[in-house]
C-alpha cells in the first residue's frame, strides 16, 4: 500500500466537520450522511465490515469507491491485489473491480486532469524539497520557486472554475483540492466553497478535501473565541519546538483538565515569535533540518491534539470532533513559545 495514504487518511478524517462552531453560514457544511455513499466514506467502511467479517457490505462498498480515489492514493492495477489481500470481498466483487479500475487506469486522461496532476506534482516537489534546504541561500531560492509555482497554479484554478466550475474526478478533482487548499489569493478559497460543496454531493469532490479548504477560507479571531467560550485552560508547550514530545506526566495534567471541564470545544495553539517566518516553518516543519521525517515540530502538535480528541471522545463516548487552529501572535521577546489553549 503507498506510504503517503496513512497519512492523508489521517489528515483528512481530522479535519472534516469540525467549523460549527465558528461564526459563518452553516449551510456550507456537509453531514456525514450525505456523503456516506461516495469514495471516501466507503473506502473507510470497507476496511470496518471486513473487519466485522461481513463480506456482503465490504463489497458493497468497494464497488462504490471510485478508481480514481485509488488513483490518486496512489495505487496501480498492479496493487490491486495487496489491497484486496487485507479485505473481506467477494472474488465477484475483485473481479468486477478491477475491470472497472483498469480500464479507467488505461483510459486516456483528459487535458485538465493531467494539468492538475502536473501542478499538484510541482506543488509537492518544490514544499519536499523547501523542507529539507539546508542553507539560507537554496531556502530562498525554494522559497522564490513555491510562490511562482503556486501563483501559475492558482491563476489556473481560478479561471477553470469560474469557466467550468470544480472539476469532476475525470478531470483531477482531488488534485485540484490540494491547489486550492494551498491558494494564497484572498477571496479565492471562499469563491471556491460553492462549487466544492456542490461537487462533493454529486460525489465528485471528497468531503475532507472541502473541510480542509472551508478551516482555512473561515476562521474566528481568538477575540472572538473568547467571548464564545468563556473558560479556559492555558499549557505552555514550548518544548514542542526543541521536538520533545508530551511526557506521560504532562499528558496527565492535559487529561485531568479535559475531565474536570469537558467538553472541550476549541483546542488553540498560539505559536509567539518576534519573526513570523519562525511559524511559518513550523507549520511547514522547516524549523529543523537533523529530524527524522516523522518527528517535525508541527505533527508532534497535532499528534498531542488528536490524544485529547481520543480521550475526550472515549470520556463522552461521543464522536464530536474538537474544533482547532494555529495561529501565530507578535512578540517582543527573542524566545519562541508555543501555548495550548484548551476552550469550553
Amino acid at each position: 500500500m503507498p506510504r503517503k495514504i496513512l497519512f492523508y487518511l489521517i489528515l483528512l478524517s481530522l479535519v472534516y466537520n469540525r467549523l460549527s462552531a465558528q461564526a459563518f453560514d452553516s449551510s456550507l457544511l456537509i453531514s456525514k450522511e450525505a456523503v456516506r455513499n461516495f469514495s471516501f466514506t466507503s473506502y473507510l467502511l470497507v476496511d470496518s465490515f471486513s473487519k466485522a467479517g461481513d463480506s456482503v457490505n465490504a463489497s458493497a462498498c468497494l464497488m462504490r469507491i471510485e478508481p480514481y480515489y485509488l488513483m490518486y492514493l496512489g495505487y496501480l492495477p498492479s496493487d490491486l491485489d495487496t489491497f484486496f489481500a487485507g479485505l473481506k470481498i467477494t472474488v465477484r466483487a475483485q473481479k468486477e473491480y478491477r475491470k472497472t479500475f483498469i480500464a479507467i487506469s488505461n483510459a486516456p486522461e483528459s487535458e485538465a486532469y493531467k494539468k492538475f496532476k502536473e501542478m499538484h506534482g510541482e506543488d509537492q516537489e518544490v514544499r519536499w524539497k523547501l523542507e529539507r534546504c539546508k542553507d539560507s541561500f537554496n531556502c530562498a531560492v525554494f522559497e522564490e520557486k513555491m510562490r511562482y509555482t503556486d501563483s501559475v497554479h492558482f491563476d489556473y484554478l481560478y479561471k477553470y472554475v469560474q469557466k467550468h466550475g470544480w472539476p469532476k474526478l475525470s478531470d483531477g478533482s482531488l488534485h485540484a483540492e490540494l491547489i486550492a487548499l494551498h491558494d494564497g489569493y484572498e477571496g479565492h478559497m471562499k469563491y471556491y466553497l460553492a462549487f466544492m460543496k456542490k461537487a462533493v454531493l454529486t460525489g465528485q469532490a471528497s468531503s475532507n478535501g472541502y473541510g480542509n479548504v472551508l478551516n482555512r477560507a473561515i476562521k474566528p479571531t481568538f477575540e472572538e473565541l473568547a467571548r464564545k467560550f468563556k473558560n479556559k485552560v492555558v499549557f505552555d508547550v514550548s518544548y514542542i519546538l526543541s521536538r520533545d514530545t508530551p511526557t506521560i506526566a504532562r499528558l496527565e495534567l492535559m487529561k485531568k483538565a479535559v475531565k474536570a471541564h469537558k467538553p472541550i470545544k476549541y483546542i488553540y495553539f498560539m505559536y509567539e515569535s518576534d519573526n513570523k517566518r519562525d511559524y511559518n516553518w513550523f507549520m511547514s516543519g522547516r524549523d529543523g533540518h537533523a529530524r527524522r521525517s516523522d518527528m517535525d515540530n508541527y505533527w508532534i502538535a497535532w499528534e498531542l491534539m488528536v490524544h485529547l480528541e481520543d480521550y475526550q471522545r472515549d470520556l463522552l463516548h461521543s464522536n464530536e470532533n474538537i474544533f482547532y487552529q494555529f495561529v501565530y501572535s507578535e512578540s517582543l521577546l527573542k524566545r519562541k513559545k508555543l501555548l495550548l489553549y484548551l476552550l469550553y
